[in-house]
């Protein structure tokens, strides 16, 4: 695709946007349970949103792309450092499985598939594109230093939207959670693609739960 010239700071993405950002906070779940949306049904729904909601924030950006880090530029870099943090939450999952459970156990391979596709769609794929692609490429359209616009991003990702740990008083997950959306901003910036933050988090999420044996809730 090719980058036409730069929009204005004020375009009509920012409603999409917006409803992402306060879809995080509750809102879709509360329209949903407004129309009589059964319980079971509310997460998947809301999922199915979210995509439409970034389906329409891109569609409204189409020829800037570029802004929001989804690009060929650096594909293949971007894909390796996906690779290489695939790599180091294998060690990481591992790690977190001794230390919370006091050992490694293996989710039931029967549940590696449907566990899988939850880290890539929702986790990996719609956050990804909505925190590293369009808030942090929104911060950075709007002239915010890269430092801040990482910090701010990464704050809002972590201990903001994964407050829960925070109630729960695991510091552990929410360092894990943390570190790794300042990497993923960082890596997303530098190689100006987000390729690699959305393999990285679908890995860290999968992996984790591999080790843990779906005794973690979520994540």
């Amino acid at each position: 695709m090719v980058a036409q010239a730069r929009k204005s700071p004020f375009t009509w993405s920012l409603i999409p946007i917006g409803l992402l950002v306060l879809g995080r906070w509750g809102l879709l779940y509360w329209i949903l349970r407004l129309v009589a949306v059964p319980e079971g049904y509310l997460w998947g729904i809301a999922t199915f949103l979210r995509l439409v909601l970034i389906g329409v924030a891109l569609a409204l950006e189409w020829g800037h792309w570029d802004d929001f880090f989804i690009a060929r530029r650096n594909l293949g870099r971007s894909l390796v450092d996906g690779l290489l943090m695939t790599a180091a939450f294998a060690g990481v999952g591992w790690a977190y499985a001794h230390l919370t459970l006091g050992g490694v156990h293996w989710l039931p391979w029967n549940e590696w598939l449907p566990t899988f596709l939850a880290a890539l769609i929702p986790a990996g794929l719609v956050e990804e594109l909505e925190f590293r692609a369009l808030l942090l490429g929104l911060l950075r359209r709007w002239r915010m230093p890269t430092l801040w616009a990482n910090l701010l991003v990464g704050v809002y990702f972590g201990p903001v939207y994964h407050n829960r740990y925070i109630f729960r008083g695991d510091y552990l997950t929410l360092g894990i959670v943390f570190v790794f959306g300042l990497v993923a901003g960082w890596l997303t910036l530098r190689r100006q693609n987000v390729a690699g933050a959305v393999i990285g988090h679908t890995a860290m999420d999968f992996l984790i739960f591999l080790f843990v044996g779906g005794r973690v809730s979520t994540l």
